[in-house]
This record gives structure tokens, C-alpha cells and sequence, in this order.
């Protein structure tokens, strides 16, 4: 009778690990899983319920926070990540021929401001070199890891300063960078869309109804795709803040703590999304409004770059608000998890 061949040491770790694998997370890709195996039990707040605990939370330390986005804001005002008055200019330009030559010039003052606003919220960083965008996208790691040690200090009952959190903050900042990358990854197919949508239509393949019914379906899957592999990232951006945790660590315990419930936590994040949006067109609407009337009452202000420097406290603010969101809403899962 023929021996079995022993087992190497690294294929029975990882033999170890897929079956731990196996017995945390029931659901197996492109298989229908039965109710009884997938289904978790998860009790949060409601969309609005959940949103005013946010802003509840936000304005109880409104004032270390303001003083937060102001020295965000002046950094990346100071390293130049910012888009130049020159370039706004230049877009409000485009636009507005935009709008004179593909809908005849029926588009009014209100429609080409939301149109900028659009612009500078799906693009903030079009003008800015790649050096400008590198450390853009470096504060925006910090901002998120020093809202996150704040919150974890105030749902703690703790009193810190801002000064403490600017420096004690940093910790996970490589860990914090590696889950950055992997969110990018995930979201490429999305930009991978886009680009073929892209060269498509500058080829004059795609025209009205099939054409535009197919791009707009790959664009929804691919939206969808992307959304649902960040969940977990997102989860794990909070995870990953907490000493001594590695980013794979982190990526593992957020599946585990989704797995069963990734619907529910996504459409709160499209939620987030969604509150965004509407302030970002709430606020910098009538402001783009605003500017623009004003330059052309007085010509000396044209040179002043009022809107690109309120786009970056809304970028710092956004930053706020999406890290405390986030945050909160995590942990009202580990929470809920700590008493079932």
C-alpha cells in the first residue's frame, strides 16, 4: 500500500487558512448560497437617524474640527494642490461653448454653474502635476487618520487637542497607504470603462440608443463592481488606524465583518455619497454664481481665485465628513457585534 507523501509545512499553513476561510465566510463567488448560511443579523440607524448622530458628533467639537480644515486647506494651498485661477477660468469657458453648441444655448447661468461644480467634484485635481497630486492625495490619507484618532478619543470621553492628534495620528500612515492602493485597484474598473467609452465615442463608435444603452450598462456594473470590493476596504481604512494592525489583518477582519451584510453597509455609503453631492451643489453653486457676476461687475476681482480656494475647504470638509461617517458607521457594527 502506497504512503500518502507528508504535507510541506507553507501548503498545510495554507491548507489551515482556507479552511478557516471556509468556516468564517459561508458564501463562495458565483454560487447560490442558501438563506440559512448567508443571512446576518445587523441592527443601524437609519439613513437619517444615522446621519444626524454624524452631525451630532461633528458639531458637539465643531471647533477643533473648523481648525482642522483651515490647516488642511493652507497646506494644500501651500504646496499647490489647487487648481489655478487661470484653469477655472478656462473651464468656465468650455462650458459654456459646451452648452451654447450641444444644447443651443438653452442652458442658463444655473446650468453651467452646476456643470463647473460637477467638473470640480469628479476632477478637483485636473491642472495639478503629478508630484501636486501625490501630495494632495498624502493629506487626504492624513486628514482621515487624524478625524479618525479624534473620533476615537471623543467616543471615548476623552478631551484631546488638535495638536495631539496632528502628531500622534500618523501611525498607520504606511499601512494606511497600502489599503489606499488596493481601494485605487478596485476602483479601476470604473476608469477602465470610461477610457473605452472615451475612445469609442473619438472614434464615432458609439452613437444614440444601442450604443449609448451598452456604455451606460458597463458603466453601472463596473460602478457596481467597484463599490462592492470597496466596502470592505473602507471598513478596513478604520480598522487598520488601531495599534499594531497590518493592512492584510485589517482587509480580513473587515470581510469578516461585512460578509452577510455588504448591502445594507453600501447603500449607507451611497447615502454618504449622496449628501456630498447635494452640498457640494448646494454651496459652490450660488457661489460660482456669485463669482462670476462679481468679475464682470468689477474687473479687478477676475484675477482672484475665490472659487478654487472654497474648493478646497470643500474638499477639506468632505474629507471630514466622509472619515466621520465612516467611522461611526463601523462602529456601530463592531458595537452591535460586542452585544450579540
Amino acid at each position: 500500500m502506497a504512503k500518502t507523501p507528508p504535507v510541506s509545512i507553507a501548503k498545510q499553513r495554507l491548507l489551515d487558512r482556507r479552511r478557516r476561510l471556509l468556516e468564517r465566510r459561508p458564501h463562495r463567488s458565483f454560487r447560490l448560497t442558501s438563506r440559512r448560511d448567508y443571512v446576518r443579523s445587523l441592527e443601524l440607524p437609519g439613513y437619517v437617524a444615522l446621519t444626524a448622530e454624524v452631525l451630532r458628533v461633528l458639531r458637539s467639537h465643531a471647533r477643533t474640527l473648523w481648525w482642522l480644515v483651515g490647516v488642511f486647506a493652507l497646506l494644500a494651498i501651500t504646496l499647490g494642490g489647487i487648481v489655478s485661477q487661470a484653469t477655472y477660468s478656462n473651464l468656465s469657458d468650455v462650458l459654456s461653448g459646451v452648452s451654447n453648441q450641444v444644447f443651443g444655448g438653452q442652458v442658463n447661468q444655473v446650468g453651467q454653474a452646476s456643470m463647473i461644480v460637477l467638473a470640480l467634484l469628479l476632477n478637483p485635481t485636473e491642472s495639478l502635476s503629478d508630484v501636486q497630486r501625490l501630495l494632495l492625495g498624502l493629506l487626504m490619507v492624513w486628514l482621515w487618520l487624524v478625524v479618525v484618532w479624534l473620533l476615537r478619543q471623543w467616543l471615548q470621553a476623552r478631551r484631546p487637542r488638535l495638536r495631539d492628534a496632528i502628531y500622534s495620528a500618523g501611525a498607520p500612515l504606511a499601512a494606511s497607504l497600502c489599503l489606499a492602493l488596493l481601494l485605487i485597484v478596485q476602483l479601476l474598473p470604473i476608469g477602465i470603462v470610461a477610457l473605452l467609452y472615451q475612445a469609442l465615442a473619438s472614434a464615432g463608435m458609439i452613437s444614440e440608443g444601442f450604443g449609448m444603452m451598452i456604455t451606460g450598462l458597463l458603466l453601472a456594473g463596473s460602478a457596481t463592481l467597484s463599490l462592492y470590493w470597496a466596502t470592505s476596504t473602507l471598513i478596513a481604512l478604520a480598522i487598520v488606524t488601531l495599534p499594531g494592525t497590518y493592512p492584510m489583518q485589517a482587509v480580513r477582519a473587515a470581510g469578516d465583518l461585512v460578509i452577510g451584510r455588504r448591502l445594507r453597509i453600501m447603500l449607507r455609503l451611497l447615502w454618504c455619497l449622496a449628501i456630498v453631492a447635494a452640498t457640494w451643489a448646494v454651496v459652490l453653486v450660488p457661489i460660482v454664481l456669485l463669482d462670476s457676476w462679481a468679475k464682470t461687475q468689477w474687473a479687478w476681482l477676475r484675477p482672484w481665485p475665490f472659487v478654487p480656494y472654497l474648493t478646497m475647504v470643500m474638499i477639506a470638509l468632505t474629507g471630514v465628513w466622509m472619515a466621520s461617517y465612516m467611522y461611526i458607521l463601523y462602529r456601530k457594527v463592531v458595537d452591535y457585534d460586542a452585544r450579540a
